[in-house]
């Protein structure tokens, strides 16, 4: 409720500077609440089945379930803070998409919903309409080539998590209640992919937001698309803490994967042949392409060690 009213605030036509500041004291305190009040939820309240439910086909029916939780306030007071910061800079850009105000503000409520959610499917399928609103609202504020990059990076990740979810599947878990997932599904293989998720959600947003080149539009875009990516890279973080924390690994035991010899080698061989493409269609010597193909080929030479 915070987050919707201080969006009233921050857009309201003519918004007079008492409005702007009654916006940012909505979002502090969204924020703040759920940290100060977790200790006064009941435990026997706060977890519970969300209405939404599927089916396999053949299979039983699954009820979507949420937890809310001191992991969960934290979530949410990043997201409103991050959400309304975003908020607050949109509203001084002096030309804006007309519904860019509305992705900000559905980002952050969808995304709110994500943290709660208790189950990997339920949250892998919000995950993907928050990577879908974070899009159109990148769109609205960042240059075309640095949405497709993330556009890229996020639908990447998403395909990590669902592998997670099979790999999940595959050690033999009855359900994906993440309170209630037997410790022994959740394997090295299925954190690894859920890490690569949720890096490719969270890790990479810096890159993203500022790569503008000078013949696209000059807008001052790095903070504003920083601040839409939050929401999304906050979620996937959090998510996979509850994953971690619904197995019994410790972090020492998430090793990469083994690969044999042969399969580094042509995995080199193809970094070779990228960078030889880049620069015979560059007229002059691209020093990215390089130092991207060097640091691919030393981590491919060093993973028998860091494994």
């Amino acid at each position: 409720m915070a987050l919707a009213s201080s969006a009233l605030l921050f857009f309201m036509p003519r918004a007079s500077p008492l409005a702007h500041r009654s916006a940012i004291a909505l979002v502090v305190a969204g924020a703040f609440l759920p940290i100060a009040l977790d200790p006064l939820v009941d435990p026997t309240r706060s977890v519970g089945r969300a209405l939404w439910q599927w089916s396999a086909v053949g299979g039983p029916t699954i009820q979507a379930s949420y937890r809310l939780d001191a992991l969960s306030a934290v979530a949410l007071a990043l997201i409103v803070m991050f959400a309304g910061a975003a908020m607050a800079t949109a509203s001084r850009m002096e030309r804006r998409h007309v519904a860019l105000a509305a992705l900000i503000l559905a980002t952050g409520l969808v995304t709110i919903a994500l943290v709660v959610t208790d189950d990997l499917v339920a949250a892998i399928v919000v995950l993907a309409v928050v990577a879908a609103l974070t899009m159109l609202a990148l769109f609205a504020v960042a240059p075309g080539a640095a949405t497709a990059r993330a556009a890229g990076y996020l639908s990447i990740g998403l395909q990590a998590w669902v592998l997670a979810a099979l790999l999940m599947s595959r050690s033999g878990s009855p359900t994906f209640q993440l309170g209630s997932v037997p410790p022994l599904a959740v394997t090295a293989g299925v954190m690894l992919a859920a890490t690569l998720g949720a890096l490719l959600f969270a890790g990479l947003y810096p890159v993203v937001a500022w790569s503008a080149d000078d013949t696209e539009a000059a807008r001052d875009l790095g903070p504003l698309g920083s601040l839409v990516l939050m929401p999304a890279g906050i979620a996937a973080t959090f998510l996979l803490i509850r994953l971690l924390g619904a197995s019994d690994l410790g972090t020492t035991e998430i090793t990469l994967p083994e690969l044999s010899f042969e399969v580094r080698l042509a995995f080199v061989v193809l970094v070779l042949l990228a960078v030889a493409v880049s620069l015979a269609a560059s007229g002059s010597i691209p020093m990215r392409p390089i130092a991207v193909g060097v640091i691919a080929i030393v981590i491919v030479a060093a993973l028998p060690y860091l494994g």
